[in-house]
């Protein structure tokens, strides 16, 4: 009997006891969830807003492949119906390949048909928005160097240095909610051969893309980029930058369709160098595709 006593007496302190301890562990438990950082994802659906690339990188060991595509002017003198409105062409062509390291890192290769350009690109994002807030905006900074294999029809391209362009960005974005996103480019271009003798080398930009998502397969995007300074003689031929368009996400595929004013892809060109203008007519349908693949 007084072993039963002794037992039930135990008992009778240790499940509070018990209890108690539980309470703390879940507690901490707790604690530590809250203090889990999650972070904003899909600010935008792809890696590039139109021409513009966007903060995003793919998962890691995700391989993208995608095609870029411009057609001609669409309502110049020379266009219209002629070139079903400018479907016939010319046409600017992009093929590249980005492989994420990480969910940090990627490199990538891509090839233009305008001047031949292949350039060779590194992307990281150094910072990425909290869910909390406490980082409030993702920041990420891509480096390409260009270089042409065109013909050497007028010797300019004697010296292969002559050939070669560099791109620096700081991108920085938020996504102020689901359905709205905004990002801001800090654009620097070098290109070791320009036009003229006067001409600066190196020029900087302001480049700013939105996206509105209308409902869960598809946006609305635009971007903008204006020039900074006085950088070429000729300067006033040359425009900003302008397009408007819409995402439509198909599964694995991203279909980005828009209007511009940009023949080429690559902003070694058609940041310092577009010479079309939306006020002349000099607009173009383009389109990007995407496809991922997890390796």
């Amino acid at each position: 009997m007084k072993k039963l006593l002794i037992v039930s007496f135990s008992l009778a302190f240790a499940i509070p006891c018990f209890g108690q301890e539980e309470d703390d562990l879940l507690n901490q438990l707790e604690e530590q969830d809250s203090n889990e950082v999650t972070y904003v994802s899909a600010t935008f659906k792809g890696t590039r807003i139109q021409n513009l690339a966007s903060v995003e990188i793919m998962g890691k060991n995700t391989l993208e492949f995608r095609i870029a595509h411009r057609f001609g002017d669409m309502l110049t003198e020379t266009a219209g119906g002629q070139t079903l409105f400018g479907m016939d062409g010319p046409v600017a062509l992009d093929l590249s390949f980005d492989y994420s390291l990480s969910k940090r890192l990627s490199l990538g290769i891509s090839r233009t048909n305008i001047q031949k350009i292949v350039a060779g690109n590194v992307k990281y994002k150094i910072l990425r928005q909290t869910t909390t807030n406490k980082m409030p905006v993702t920041l990420t900074y891509l480096g390409k160097m260009n270089a042409s294999h065109e013909r050497n029809i007028d010797q300019r391209y004697n010296d292969f240095l002559n050939r070669m362009s560099f791109v620096n960005q700081l991108i920085i974005a938020r996504k102020f909610n689901s359905s709205f996103s905004l990002q801001l480019n800090l654009i620097h271009v070098h290109r070791n051969l320009v036009a003229f003798r006067e001409d600066q080398n190196t020029m900087f930009a302001l480049g700013t893309g939105g996206r509105i998502k209308l409902n869960k397969r598809v946006a609305i995007t635009a971007e903008y980029v204006y020039r900074l300074g006085e950088y070429a003689v000729n300067q006033d031929i040359f425009k900003d930058h302008l397009g408007i368009g819409v995402d439509i996400e198909t599964g694995g595929h991203v279909f980005q369709l828009f209007l511009m004013n940009s023949f080429s892809t690559n902003e070694a060109q058609f940041v310092p160098a577009n010479d079309r203008s939306w006020a002349d007519g000099a607009i173009r349908f383009g389109f990007n595709v995407s496809r991922a693949f997890s390796l």
